[in-house]
This record gives structure tokens, sequence and C-alpha cells, in this order.
């Protein structure tokens, strides 16, 4: 995450350290136990992040805990902290008010930015493992049966989806009212945002890494080692 000058970068030891862009130099570094299981988010107060925690029950079961934590952006010091029964996956992203996140056990949640209070769950039959995406008062995120979700941000409500036919991963494209999706079965997805109908959809050769809208183009990147201008 990169905020006001500063680049927050989790470790694979579950270490966070804040680095100064203009010259990499350590300003703090902070431990925040277990392993770092998403792309952490930052506003103008804080860091938030969300991690695993490993541990054995019953023998050789191991049962996964997840949490998230808000991180002082100046400290790394713990503001808060809420436990979680999964590990939030692929990527935090945050409003005014709230922090989102899909877990592994397909658990979407909202808490609240100021204390962790949990705004909002809902269960869905799928886990998430993408990077959500915040915008036009939406939330959109895709998961492992290749759903891509269209969230009202303040309920958690369900306002549309959209099913591919293999998992969704990429981080979503957003270009006025077109939302754009790259899934694991080679195609990407043109939607309108308003409804989730399809526009239009384009064959790869490959699981779709990322879609991004550029000024000429969507340009978007697959597994088969191609780029494409579409």
């Amino acid at each position: 995450a990169l905020r006001e000058g500063n680049i927050y970068l989790p470790l694979q030891n579950g270490e966070l350290v804040a680095l100064r862009a203009s010259d990499g130099e350590l300003y703090w570094r902070a431990e925040v136990g277990g392993n770092i299981s998403a792309a952490p988010n930052a506003d103008e107060a804080a860091l938030y992040v969300a991690s695993q925690n490993g541990s054995l029950s019953g023998g050789s079961c191991p049962q996964i805990t997840g949490a998230v934590r808000s991180v002082g952006r100046q400290t790394g010091v713990t503001l808060w902290l809420r436990n979680l029964p999964a590990p939030i996956r692929g990527k935090l992203v945050s409003d005014e008010t709230a922090v989102f996140g899909g877990a592994e056990d397909g658990r979407l949640y909202s808490l609240r930015k100021s204390n962790g209070e949990v705004l909002w769950i809902r269960q869905h039959s799928s886990p998430f493992l993408s990077q959500p995406v915040l915008a036009g008062g939406r939330l959109y995120i895709g998961d492992e049966s290749g759903n891509l979700i269209a969230v009202e941000p303040q309920t958690g409500r369900t306002l549309w989806r959209y099913r591919t036919r293999l998992a969704l991963r990429a981080p979503i494209g957003i270009n006025g009212d077109t939302i754009y999706a790259g899934s694991n079965d080679g195609f990407v997805y043109g939607l309108d945002a308003a409804d989730g109908g399809l526009r239009w959809r384009a064959r790869t050769g490959g699981a779709v890494q990322a879609v991004i809208p550029t000024g000429r183009c969507l340009l978007v990147t697959s597994l088969d080692n191609f780029a494409y201008c579409l």
C-alpha cells in the first residue's frame, strides 16, 4: 500500500514495514502475528491488515483462523483487532466508514474503520480469493465459482451477479458504466454496471491475470504469456 509518501510492505514472516517512498528508508517495523493473508489498505488515519494464524487441534488437523487489524500509519501500533473464523484473501478495500474483505470460507465482511465493529456479514456459497473494488457506490467482488457479485456497501445486499465458467481472481476493471472481469476460463467479460448484463466477451489463450482499462484499449494479461489490447 502507498499513502502520503510512505510505502507499507507486508513480509512473508508476518512482519509489516513502512518505508519512505523518497529514499526507501525504514520508518517502522511491526509484527502483526501469523502470516499476512491479503494486500493491506491505507487511508489518512490507519493501515488495515488481514492475517491468518494456523494451529493444530485434535492431532494433525490444522485449524485456520483469520484476523483484521487497524495499525497506526505513523507508529505501526495496533489500534484494534477483529478475529474472524477464516482469513481474508486477495485484498482489503475501504470507503469513508468501513473496510471490506472476502474470506476463504465464503463470508463477505464490512467492518467499521474506527473500532473494528462488524457492520454486516454475508455468507456466500463459494470462497473469495479475489481483489474487490469499490466504484460508483458499489462493491464488486469475484468468487471461486466464477461469480462476479455487485454488493450494496451499506447493507451487504446483493444487487446482481454474473456467472462465468471458472474462478474470478483477476483484479476487476471499471470504465464508465462497464465492468471488465477476467476469468480463469480464459475469457474477458464486459458487463453493464447497472444490472450485470453481458455486453461482450473475448477469448484469451489462458486464465486471465489482470484487466486494466487504458486510454486506447483494454489491456489484458493471461497465463498463455501474452498481453492483449482489446
